[in-house]
Parts: structure tokens; C-alpha cells; sequence
């Protein structure tokens, strides 16, 4: 039988800084869950988490400011226009794209790479990071930790199902980034035929 205690002491805080990289919120939840658990330290998940988003976010920054423009140009039309649309709407709202980037679904990892094309400059935008990344960062490993502390006292013997708990966490948070997703699709403009 798989030991998920073992599993996860062993790649718990790996698990953190991939998933945080990939879909964020579901690893934190998982983790959040498995710290309730025993498993992980909850303040190390929540800390590994903020540390490795706020990490990723200043390497895409980067990758925009030092590449963007040149990647802009090569787009096709929709793309292009929807990045100059993001970049106008970065450039006329920069504080509150960098609070609330980390919750632009469908364009969360775009988002830094966008900030480092706009006028925003390095050291602001470093400020924001750290501080949004630790806020979303315990926001989520605290949602899977209440989880965690919610199944045990309504389930219950909650190590019988650890496995399915996490499942069940991480179907969330796949749930949870589609719609987003999909609701974000709304307020991203569509090219228009030029014959219209």
C-alpha cells in the first residue's frame, strides 16, 4: 500500500515550489491539507510557496523586460493584440494588475511577463511580488489546512482517506482554474475581421 506520509515528507516541499510554478493554488491546497495531516510544516508550505511564486514572477518580469517587445513583434494578430491590449491595461492600472495578477486566470503566468514590457519599474514591482505572492501563497495553505481540520471533524479518521481527500483537493483546484479561465476569456477582446 503507498504510504503517502513517506511520499510526501520526501517531496513535499519540491512538490511546492513545481506546483506553485504550474497551477499554484492546487499544490498549496493539497500541501495545506497534508500539513493538517502531520506531513509538512505549514508554515514551511506557506513560506516555500510565497518564496518560489514571488521567485517565478521576478524571473518572468525579466524575460519580459529583456525579450518582450521581441517576442510582441513575432506574434500573430489575435496574440499581438491581446498582449498590446494587457500591456495598455498594465500601463494604465499597474497597482492593481500587481495585487491582483496572481488571480488573472487564463493569465496569471503572462502577467509578470507583461509588468516587465510596461513602464513599471524593477523595485516596485519586486515590493509587490513579494508581498501579494505571500498573501495568495497563505491564502490557499490555509483554505487546504481549515480542509484538512473540517474533514477530521466531520469525517472523522481522516488518515483512512488521505488518499482521496487529496484527490479530491487537487480535482478542486483544477475545477477552479478552468472556470477561471473560462471567465477570464470575457474580458479579453477578440480580433476582428478586418471585412466587418
Amino acid at each position: 500500500m503507498l504510504d503517502i506520509g513517506l511520499l510526501v515528507q520526501s517531496w513535499g516541499y519540491p512538490f511546492v515550489v513545481i506546483g506553485t510554478a504550474l497551477q499554484g493554488d492546487a499544490a498549496l491546497l493539497i500541501c495545506g491539507f497534508l500539513a493538517h495531516q502531520g506531513h509538512l510544516n505549514v508554515y514551511l508550505v506557506w513560506m516555500t510557496g510565497a518564496l518560489s511564486a514571488a521567485a517565478g514572477d521576478i524571473i518572468y518580469f525579466y524575460l519580459g523586460w529583456r525579450y518582450g517587445d521581441k517576442v510582441l513583434n513575432k506574434l500573430p494578430g489575435m496574440a499581438k493584440s491581446s498582449l498590446s491590449w494587457a500591456r495598455d491595461v498594465v500601463n494604465r492600472h499597474p497597482r492593481r494588475v500587481m495585487i491582483f495578477m496572481r488571480y488573472f486566470f487564463g493569465v496569471r503566468m503572462a502577467m509578470p511577463i507583461i509588468c516587465g514590457m510596461s513602464t513599471i519599474p524593477f523595485n516596485r514591482f519586486l515590493r509587490y511580488t513579494i508581498v501579494t505572492a505571500a498573501i495568495w501563497a497563505g491564502m490557499f495553505v490555509w483554505i487546504g489546512y481549515l480542509f484538512g481540520l473540517a474533514a477530521k471533524t466531520f469525517i472523522g479518521q481522516v488518515e483512512k482517506f488521505e488518499i482521496i481527500f487529496t484527490i479530491v483537493l487537487a480535482l478542486l483546484g483544477v475545477v477552479y482554474g478552468l472556470i477561471g479561465k473560462k471567465v477570464s476569456r470575457r474580458y479579453i477582446p477578440e480580433e476582428r475581421d478586418p471585412k466587418d
